[in-house]
C-alpha cells in the first residue's frame, strides 16, 4: 500500500476501529468495479478508438495520482488520475 493510502487506513482506524480496514479493501475493489468501467465510458466518449477483451493491443496506464473526487451536499470534485 501507497504511503497516502496507508495514512488514510490508518487515520480512519484511530477515528473509527475497522474503518479503515474496510476502506482499504473498497479502494483496490472500486479499481474493477467502478475506476475501470467509468475510464473506459469516458474513453469511449471522447475517442473513435473502442476498448474490447479480444482487442490485438493493450494499452496499460501506470498511475502516479489517483483522485476518487466527491459529491458532498453542494459542493463536488470529479474523479481524476496522473498517469
Amino acid at each position: 500500500m501507497r504511503p497516502v493510502t496507508s495514512k488514510k487506513k490508518t487515520e480512519y482506524n484511530t477515528k473509527e476501529p475497522g474503518r479503515g480496514n474496510n476502506w482499504a479493501k473498497s479502494w483496490v475493489a472500486d479499481r474493477k468495479m467502478v475506476f475501470g468501467p467509468k475510464f473506459i465510458d469516458l474513453w469511449e466518449k471522447s475517442s473513435d478508438l473502442a476498448i474490447k477483451p479480444t482487442a490485438k493491443y493493450t494499452l496499460i496506464f501506470h498511475t502516479t495520482t489517483t483522485e476518487p473526487g466527491y459529491n458532498i451536499y453542494i459542493t463536488h470534485k470529479n474523479a481524476e488520475i496522473d498517469a
